[in-house]
């Protein structure tokens, strides 16, 4: 997803600001203003632009970063924090991520902002979404981190979670995506598929220029 609007279009349907219009229907499921925890367990999850603000517990360690957004599950403990579900579920991530961590108590502040992002994308997948935002989920993160994101996506994709991919970058949205939606102005306002996808043609439509607007000019 391209242009000015995409992010509140996402946090809108993740239960976390007012819906002014409109559906959100998920699995056939309406989720449209529920809370942003129904929503989470109808099957869809979040990765926030700005994970320093919104996505991650910089004081706290690894481990309960990534159980955090399970702790309503019953394998987490109704009363005690199950400790070793808690360390099987991180170190999973820590492996299939390659998480670069000198263990899982490491304050997660500490961390690179690569691994950072590694571990806010591991505690949404946690809930095992149907679907999964991520909202600029590359933004100043190294090269190599870059590419282990990408990896991530492609073996989501594999696993038939669906992705949505909210990007300023648009050769990565040529590179990963298989159907770009444009927004202008709050708006959805093209859609592209195939050969269409190309930076060009998105970029006049993230600034409002599209076939119907050249035609109607």
């Amino acid at each position: 997803m391209v242009g000015a609007g995409r992010t509140e279009l996402a946090t809108t349907v993740f239960g976390k600001d007012k819906v002014l219009g409109g559906k959100a229907i998920l699995a056939g499921q309406d989720i449209t203003g529920l809370p942003t925890q129904k929503v989470i367990e109808a099957g869809l999850n979040y990765v926030p632009e700005d994970r320093h603000l919104h996505g991650f517990f910089k004081i706290s360690d690894v481990a309960a970063n990534t159980s955090s957004a399970m702790l309503a599950e019953k394998e987490m403990g109704r009363f005690f924090l199950n400790r070793k579900y808690e360390r099987e579920i991180t170190q999973r991530h820590i492996d299939e991520f390659r998480i670069k961590v000198t263990g899982q108590s490491q304050t997660a502040g500490s961390l690179s902002g690569g691994n950072q992002q590694k571990v806010v994308i591991g505690r949404t997948l946690s809930t095992s979404p149907k679907l999964l935002i991520l909202d600029e989920p590359t933004r100043g993160i190294d090269a190599a981190a870059r590419g282990d994101v990408y990896s991530i996506i492609h073996e989501l994709r594999k696993e038939g979670v669906s992705v949505l991919l909210i990007s300023s970058d648009m050769e990565e949205i040529v590179e990963l995506s298989d159907r770009v939606m444009t927004v202008y102005r709050g708006r959805i306002n093209g859609e592209f598929v195939g050969e269409d996808i190309n930076q060009d043609r998105l970029m006049a439509a993230a600034f409002g220029i599209t076939e119907d607007s050249e035609v109607r000019a």
